[in-house]
């Protein structure tokens, strides 16, 4: 079998005409139904230590933190399942075969999906098919992160770091108060430790994971994308297509700015352009 790729390939090479043809890689297997588990049960567990541990004895103030604290984790869990589901966007049928077509569309194939490769369109060897704009296959949300659901992938690490901060600063203001309940012999040692584990181990997540979303707000800012960024031999091919900053967020987050901040779907939430054809700087600034 790989003897026959490889002389598909050197046959493919000498009569492509000009036409980029990437070597036929194996499909990969991940099975993105743990790390969602995963992911879901420890959201889940510091939701559940904020909100029954850290925020105790219930009184009027905490029950307003926890009101906002349950608000964000909403929104988070929203984005995730939003994220999970929808679809990064695939290569329309036919794209680049009909008769007529623009040799623009007809520069890069693919030999696994036999079908003509846009421009930012990548094979993602787990998923089997090539994906739009992609960004990066992420086991967490068991889904490849492309054109059609990038906003919400950038919604739900933005309202994890979120929960993260906002669960740190309220958790590390309540231990401290707490202290006096230790003087009282009213909570023990071990527990009151146990609390602020759970809190400095938030912190950590808060600062790490808080990297991890700025990276990928530049990479929407500059319109790149985790791949692009990555394949620094072709950083100058990918330069032409870092537009303003207002226009390369929209190309994330669409037009209507009431759906930047809710994974809504719908054609008023959609990212601009259709992840086919692209504006590059040279045609903005004619």
């Amino acid at each position: 079998m790989k003897e026959l790729n490889e002389n598909q390939n050197n046959n493919n090479n000498n009569n492509n005409n000009g036409i980029e043809i990437k070597p036929i890689k194996e499909k990969k297997t991940i099975h993105g139904e743990f790390f969602v588990a995963f992911a879901s049960i420890l959201l889940c567990y510091v939701s559940y230590i904020f909100i029954f541990q850290q925020m105790t004895p219930f009184s009027f103030k905490s029950f307003i933190i926890i009101i906002f604290y349950i608000i964000i984790i909403t929104l988070m869990f929203w984005a995730y399942i939003t994220v999970m589901k929808a679809p990064a966007g695939s290569i329309p049928l036919y794209w680049g075969f009909y008769i007529g077509d623009d040799d623009e569309k007809r520069k890069r194939y693919c030999l696994i999906c036999n079908a003509f490769k846009p421009e930012r369109s990548k094979h993602c060897s787990i998923c089997n098919e090539c994906v739009l704009n992609m960004d990066h296959h992420c086991p967490w949300v068991n889904n490849c992160i492309g054109f059609f659901n990038r906003k919400y992938f950038m919604q739900f690490i933005f309202y994890v770091e979120i929960s993260f901060i906002y669960n740190f600063i309220f958790s590390f203001i309540y231990l401290i108060q707490k202290f006096k309940l230790i003087k009282e012999e009213k909570m023990s040692y071990i527990y009151y430790s146990f609390l602020w584990i759970n809190c400095l181990a938030i912190g950590v997540a808060t600062f790490l994971f808080g990297k991890f979303v700025l990276y990928h707000i530049n990479l929407v800012i500059t319109n790149s994308s985790t791949i692009e960024n990555l394949d620094k031999e072709n950083k100058d091919k990918y330069a032409k297509f870092c537009l303003s900053k207002k226009e390369n967020i929209e190309q994330v987050f669409g037009k209507n700015k009431l759906y930047w901040l809710l994974p809504i779907i719908s054609e008023e939430a959609k990212p601009e352009g259709d992840g086919l054809l692209w504006k590059t700087r040279e045609i903005n600034q004619e």
